[in-house]
């Protein structure tokens, strides 16, 4: 198999609807292996909305990286998947990615289905309107894996 990049962005993450998504993301900081962030900041209650929340509201213009131990999606346990939050002025982008040659073992001819069920349900739950997933780099719309809830065009196959 050949291995990709894969990366999921979240487009224009209204600030009070992120610590949603990070808490979803990181399972309640449960599921974060380390972390680093552009700013000094104190130390962030991963389970605390509040928390995260004053973090993005009191901090502008940085970088959080986040490695999560894995993402579990629905048919897929997809480990060392990275998170990254751009903060700018009114909003935030998130990116998820990981390599597509970590998922060992698995057949990924619905991993694109999988992915495109998981951010639509995060989407909705933090309401979050444009998304997209593809091959690096995602913005590009000839490598994209799907947007919003239409497939393709690039297409994954075992």
């Amino acid at each position: 198999m050949i291995d990709y990049l894969i990366e999921i962005v979240f487009k224009n993450v209204k600030l009070e609807n992120v610590s949603k998504a990070v808490k979803k993301l990181t399972l309640n900081g449960k599921n974060i292996s380390d972390y680093n962030i552009t700013c000094d900041t104190e130390e962030i209650d991963w389970s605390s909305d509040e928390s995260i929340s004053t973090l993005f509201l009191t901090n502008q213009n940085f970088e959080l990286f986040i490695n999560l131990k894995e993402l579990k999606t629905k048919n897929y346990n997809i480990p060392r998947c990275g998170v990254s939050i751009y903060r700018y002025e009114t909003s935030m982008d998130i990116e998820l990615d990981f390599q597509l040659a970590d998922i060992k073992g698995s057949n990924i001819d619905h991993l694109a289905e999988d992915l495109m069920e998981f951010s639509k349900t995060l989407a909705r739950q933090s309401q979050i309107r444009e998304y997209y997933c593809g091959i690096e780099p995602a913005q590009d719309p000839q490598t994209r894996l799907f947007t919003e809830d239409k497939l393709g065009p690039i297409f994954l196959t075992s």
